[in-house]
Parts: C-alpha cells; sequence; structure tokens
C-alpha cells in the first residue's frame, strides 16, 4: 500500500511538471509580442511633373571652376545632370535659373544652358542668395502649408492641410542647387530673414523648412580643378588666388548639388541613377561625398548571428534563429545564470546600408553614426498579449557600453557586446521579447560624418582654405539634425528570451 501511494506521488509530481513546461514555460508567439513583420508604407507626395529646374549659382567666385573645353570635374557634372535627366522614361523637361542677388526667371532650353554653363563665363553675379533660391522651390506650396497647419486649424482660418496642399499647383519633381555653398549678399535680405555677408543660418532654416513640408533631401559634395579668385567672406569680398594642380584631389575645390524632391521615392530613384554618372568623373579619394537628408540608412532586415563564447556556453544556448524581416531570435537561459553575474554574448550583425549613404562615408564612419538600444517589446493597444505577470522573474538582456562604441569584426559586422542574466528571485522565471534597435545618434556633440569637417572651414581669409568650404559644418550638422532622421529607426532585431 505504501509504495502504491509512492508510485501514485511521484506520477502526480511528473504530470506536474509536464503541465507547467507545456502551459507557461513556452516561448510567445511573435505575433502576440507585438512584432510587426512589414514596414509600413511611405505616404505619397504632393502632385508633380516632368521637370527638373536647376539653380545655378552664377556668382563671380564660381568662374574658378570653369574651362574652355569643359572637361574638368564641374564641366563633366553638369553634363552628366543633363544626360541623367534625358534619360529617365518620359524624359525630364529641365529648365535652368541663375542665382544672384535674385534668383533670375527660368530658361526653358535648359539642357542647352546647362551645356554652356560648363564652357562660358557667365559667373560675374556680385551676390549670391541662396536662401532665396531654396525658397524658390514651392513657394505656392509652401504658402499652402502655412495656411493649413495645426494653428490656423484650431482657430478655423483655413481647409485642412490635404486640401490646400491638393489646391496647389503641381510642382517640378526635381529640384537642383549647384554652388560653392557660400551665402553672400551686400545688404541685408529682409524679405529671407538673411543678415549681410555669408549668414549660414538663414540658408539652413529655408532647407529645414522644405523637410518639414515633407521634402526629401540630398546634398552631393564634389571637388574639382579651380583656377581663379576666391572671395573672402570674412575679409568683405576680397579676392583670393587659388589654383589647383592637376591630379590634386585633396586641393581641389568643392561644389554642392542641393537636390530636393517633393517625391521621395522619385528622388532616390533619381539620386542613384546620377551617383552612378558622377562617380567615374569624382574618381580621387574623397573626391565625391553624400549626405542623405531624408532617406533611409538601411534598406533591408539586418541579417545577425548571435555568439555565444565558451565561458557562457552551460548558462545560454539559441534555439531559434530566423532571417525574416524583421530578424528574429530565441534564446534559452539557465535560470540559475543570476543578474549579478550575466552571461556575455555577442550579437554580430551584417548592416545592409542603403545605396543612398555608400558615399556618405566608410563603413567604420557610418557605424559610428548609430545609437544602439534595447527595450522590451509590449504588444499594441488591442492586441491578445496579456501584460507580463507580475509574479514571474523575467532575464534581463543589457548592452555592454565599455568600449563606448560598436566595434566591425574582420567580417565587416557590426559587433555588440551584451550580457543575459535572472535577477534574484524566488519567483518562477517567464519569456520576455526585446527589440534591438539602432537609430542615428543626432544628439548635440556627437559629430556627424567626418568628410563635413575635413571640407569646412570657419575662415577663408588666405589660399590654404581654398580646398573647403566656409561654415559648411554648420550648414550640414543642422540640416542631418532634422524631423525626419529624428523618427528613422535604422534597424530592428527581436529576442525571445527565456528559461532553458
Amino acid at each position: 500500500m505504501k509504495g502504491r501511494l509512492i508510485r501514485i506521488a511521484a506520477i502526480c509530481l511528473l504530470l506536474t511538471v509536464c503541465l507547467s513546461g507545456c502551459g507557461g514555460e513556452d516561448p510567445p508567439d511573435w505575433e502576440e509580442a507585438g512584432v510587426a513583420i512589414t514596414s509600413p508604407p511611405t505616404p505619397p507626395g504632393p502632385p508633380t511633373t516632368d521637370q527638373l529646374v536647376v539653380y545655378l549659382d552664377t556668382s563671380g567666385s564660381m568662374a574658378g571652376y570653369v574651362t574652355p573645353n569643359g572637361q574638368n570635374v564641374f564641366g563633366l557634372t553638369l553634363r552628366a545632370l543633363r544626360d541623367v535627366a534625358t534619360s529617365f522614361k518620359p524624359a525630364v523637361q529641365v529648365s535652368v535659373r541663375h542665382v544672384e542677388a535674385v534668383v533670375k526667371d527660368p530658361d526653358p532650353d535648359g539642357a542647352l544652358a546647362l551645356q554652356k554653363a560648363s564652357i562660358t563665363n557667365i559667373y560675374h553675379g556680385g551676390d549670391t542668395d541662396l536662401a532665396g533660391a531654396f525658397s524658390s522651390f514651392a513657394p505656392k506650396y509652401a504658402q499652402a502649408a502655412a495656411q493649413s497647419s495645426p494653428t490656423k486649424q484650431a482657430n478655423g482660418n483655413s481647409a485642412p492641410a490635404e486640401e490646400s496642399a491638393a489646391d496647389a499647383q503641381p510642382l517640378a519633381r526635381y529640384h537642383i542647387l549647384i554652388t560653392d555653398g557660400v551665402q553672400s549678399t551686400k545688404v541685408q535680405n529682409t524679405k529671407q530673414g538673411c543678415l549681410k555677408g555669408s549668414d549660414a543660418t538663414c540658408v539652413r532654416e529655408k532647407i529645414i523648412e522644405l523637410i518639414k513640408q515633407g521634402w526629401g533631401g540630398y546634398v552631393i559634395g564634389l571637388r574639382s580643378q579651380f583656377h581663379g579668385n576666391i572671395y573672402s567672406q570674412v575679409n568683405n569680398d576680397a579676392p583670393i588666388p587659388y589654383n589647383t594642380t592637376e591630379g590634386n584631389w585633396k586641393r581641389y575645390r568643392p561644389f554642392y548639388l542641393y537636390i530636393f524632391s517633393p517625391d521621395r521615392a522619385a528622388l532616390d530613384e533619381f539620386v542613384d541613377v546620377l551617383r552612378e554618372r558622377l562617380r567615374p568623373i569624382a574618381s580621387g579619394p574623397e573626391a565625391m561625398r553624400v549626405l542623405a537628408l531624408t532617406s533611409p540608412y538601411a534598406t533591408t532586415a539586418a541579417k545577425a548571428e548571435i555568439v555565444v563564447p565558451a565561458e557562457s556556453k552551460d548558462a545560454v544556448e539559441q534555439t531559434n534563429g530566423q532571417g525574416d524581416d524583421p530578424t528574429r531570435f530565441t534564446l534559452e537561459v539557465n535560470s540559475d545564470r543570476e543578474e549579478t553575474s550575466p552571461a556575455p554574448i555577442t550579437i554580430a550583425i551584417n548592416m545592409p546600408w542603403s545605396s543612398f549613404v555608400r558615399d556618405s562615408g566608410t563603413p567604420e564612419e557610418l557605424t559610428k553614426l548609430l545609437r544602439w538600444e534595447t527595450e522590451v517589446q509590449h504588444a499594441p493597444a488591442g492586441g491578445n498579449a496579456a501584460a507580463e505577470d507580475p509574479s514571474r522573474r523575467y532575464a534581463v538582456l543589457k548592452l555592454k557600453n565599455d568600449t563606448g562604441e560598436p566595434t566591425l569584426d574582420d567580417q565587416g559586422r557590426i559587433t555588440l557586446q551584451a550580457t543575459v542574466g535572472w535577477p534574484r528571485s524566488t519567483a518562477k522565471p517567464g519569456w520576455r521579447v526585446y527589440r534591438l534597435q539602432s537609430r542615428l545618434d543626432l544628439s548635440v556633440g556627437h559629430e556627424p560624418l567626418p568628410w563635413i569637417k575635413r571640407w569646412s572651414t570657419d575662415l577663408d581669409t588666405t589660399a590654404e582654405a581654398g580646398d573647403r568650404t566656409l561654415n559648411l559644418e554648420s550648414v550640414l550638422t543642422g540640416l542631418w539634425r532634422n524631423p525626419i532622421l529624428e523618427q528613422q529607426m535604422v534597424t530592428t532585431m527581436y529576442l525571445r528570451v527565456g528559461p532553458q
């Protein structure tokens, strides 16, 4: 009888263990944890026409880029721009507007105007109103957007934003400003809110206005041969002779293409084609650099691997890994491994940098742009997943910040050092889903792409600074910290972590 009772007790204990293991110990389904498998679509922009408007800085400081045959980087860039525009189906109609003290009316025969601009000295303007050029990109649409702002709507003074935008005239699809990057006016420009001289702040604000309206933007910087005068803004337009030696790329003088469109998808396609045309033209070391202001820095899900070192083999086991979009992993962790002595792991990530940023810097430089963080993934409002049980304990996943920044391994993968462990408690362990994500680090004090600083100067009084652009760092760093990039999630992956 006694032996029978012992056997019955043993069977009951076994059933209890099995039921508890088959019930609450299974990892939660990804969908129940609120993991989104697909990305939301990009909202469409306003109506556009098959047009490209080129705003050409024709101030005297641009004359040094021009050669009699147009066979330098500047001249070949203008021709490449013309060729790219006409290669699209349907072909993009090109017009050119000169930018001096004012923005001139468009020359409708833009293809011919671009060809002439590469060999003819039309660059004799005294002022350069870059802020006025950016304001000319979309004056009617900008006015409609301003009239339909949330403040105006709250006061009952206008129709909704979508109605006002729809009522505005269709915009040219592409707008490109070609310039040496320096705003220069002899008098204060009250219309644009610019101070006399070189006011980088007002230029930056005009561009930010476009981005806030939903426009996409790029800045392409190229270095070109230069033979002429630089006009110092610090020293009251004093001319400074500057001449480059053929093949000495580091001393070539930069010029810039500011490329914008209200149709961000069309802009990405246009810039991709243009970059391919420009790459053999500017083939020297750091002869071309790109700053993507609104486009995704990664376009697909990152492929990753969990590396468990030898000292963690008895504590951590990867039981499942999926290469879907997004990437997902399942880790089982020995529940006796407390948070006070967590197990180290390495997360190795193949970052799928988009083509839009591959000319922005080296993989190491791009890696340093990112800020990584983990957070507990909760199901979205209205989902079926229950809240975490407060009577349970959950494994803690932490990123280690001992090295300060992620590093690249010998395979070019971003490596993140992390630890997993359990809080000290007698509570039953449960499953938790973590989201590992990266964003662009746009915090003040964190430097953007290094080329921006290398191409910038705050003093233009000598020929020594001829290979740099006055106040470029102030303009581009301010543009990089914009609302679109602040919201951008560069890459996301998920980890289910629970007991072994």
